[in-house]
Order: structure tokens, then sequence, then C-alpha cells
């Protein structure tokens, strides 16, 4: 048997990520990475000129955005991990996939409403598939 509230931890990490992913990863798709970033850098530096806006201001937004790439990468992995957990009936998976979640959410905490019920829902998953694997190859 496999864990209902995995599969429900799954599906939402699925459109979750699909949603990051369509939302942050459609311009870099679209212009290329080096263009995107050389837009980025030219649309701040002229944003932070019309603003006075001093550089240390351009390096905290830089690590935002650091930390948004990894919060994105920790989902898309966990999602990928947690289908291999739901489909392999493996439970390890599964608690690795709700540890990149947990991961990306202290990462950019801004979205925790996302990333709270999913981490959540894949720990108690996880802990369902293990008991579940554990009752049906004892009997």
């Amino acid at each position: 048997m496999r864990s209902k509230v995995l599969l429900a931890a799954n599906l939402l990490s699925l459109l979750y990520g699909g949603y990051l992913l369509w939302y942050f990863g459609s311009p870099i798709i679209k212009y290329g990475i080096t263009d995107f970033i050389e837009s980025m850098k030219l649309t701040y530096e002229v944003l932070f000129d019309m603003l006075n806006i001093e550089s240390s201001t351009f390096l905290v937004l830089n690590i935002i955005l650091i930390l948004l790439c990894l919060h994105i990468v920790a989902f898309v992995l966990g999602c990928l991990n947690g289908w291999l957990g739901f489909v392999s009936k493996k439970s390890g998976f599964a608690k690795f996939a709700a540890i990149l979640y947990l991961l990306g959410t202290l990462c950019f905490p801004i979205y925790f409403i996302f990333g709270l019920p999913i981490t959540v829902m894949g720990f108690i998953g996880a802990a369902k598939q293990k008991r579940m694997s554990a009752v049906s190859t004892s009997s």
C-alpha cells in the first residue's frame, strides 16, 4: 500500500514546483541565462540610480536572489524524490524529500505559506509509508 498523505504532498509539491519553474524559470528559458542576468543587472542599476540606493542594498538583493534559486532547486529536487519514494514505496526517499522541502522553506521563508504544509505533509507521509511498508513485509 501507499500513503495517501504522501500522495497529497507530492501533488502539492508538483503544483508548487511547476509554479516556481513557470513564474521564475520562464524568463530564463526565454532569454537565456546570460541575457537574463545582464538584463537584471541593467534593470537594477537603473532602478538604484533612480532611487539613489546604496550598493549594500544591491548586495542584499543578490543574496535574496541566491536564496530564491536555492528554494526553487530544493523544491524541484524534493518533488522528484517524493515521487520516487511514492512509486518505489520507500520511506527514505520520501523523508529526504520532506527534508528538502524544509530546507527550501528555510531558504526563502517568504513563501512559507506554501512550503510549510508540503513539508509537514511530507514528513507525515514518509512516516505512514514506513509503517505501511513494515506491515506489508511482515504479513
